[in-house]
């Protein structure tokens, strides 16, 4: 965790691994695609990365997105951790066909990130499913995100679209918002 990109700065090689599985710890790569044998992912100040069909479990993050830009998560299943997928000060990326289950805090977390599209994803039995933190113009659309304690949590978060996501099962709250204005909702079913 860390607020400047030098908080994430470290010399991690694949021979550390997760479940018997390579770490990749990225740092300023681009045009890429993670290999499919990963345990866990972390992309700083990275660009264009795709992860996809990866089995990510007992992480803190199955996925680290921090100062990462246009890349793609996607057709994943990301479970059993911490945090499914974390973006810190990241911007124009994709989120969208993954399965996020059973992660003890947040399905997808996102803090300080802009201009993401978060769509089509499942996310299932987590704290909550997807939390927003001082992040703007953000896309959620077109999710199922059931059997959360919380649906769709925001927190000085403003000017994101939320539309179209079924979110049900909810134990405690299907939307909450702390501090957070001009968001536009619609067509979310929260049953």
């Amino acid at each position: 965790w860390g607020g400047v990109l030098s908080d994430f700065v470290n010399d991690v090689d694949v021979s550390n691994t997760v479940d018997g599985k390579p770490i990749y710890y990225w740092i300023s790569k681009r045009d890429m695609t993670v290999p499919f044998d990963a345990g866990y992912v972390a992309l700083v100040n990275c660009t264009r990365i795709t992860v996809q069909n990866l089995n990510l479990t007992k992480g803190g993050q199955g996925a680290l997105l921090a100062f990462t830009s246009n890349s793609t998560i996607t057709k994943n299943n990301i479970k059993n951790n911490w945090y499914g997928i974390m973006l810190l000060s990241s911007s124009y990326n994709s989120i969208s066909g993954n399965n996020i289950t059973n992660n003890d805090q947040y399905g997808i977390y996102m803090s300080y990130a802009s201009y993401n599209d978060i769509s089509a994803n499942n996310i299932t039995n987590n704290l909550t499913g997807i939390g927003l933190g001082s992040s703007s113009n953000n896309s959620i659309s077109g999710n199922n995100i059931t059997n959360n304690w919380h649906g769709i949590w925001l927190s000085y978060s403003d000017y994101n679209s939320i539309s179209g996501n079924n979110i049900t099962w909810h134990r405690i709250i299907g939307i909450l918002l702390i501090e957070s204005s001009s968001n536009s909702f619609s067509g979310n079913n929260i049953a």
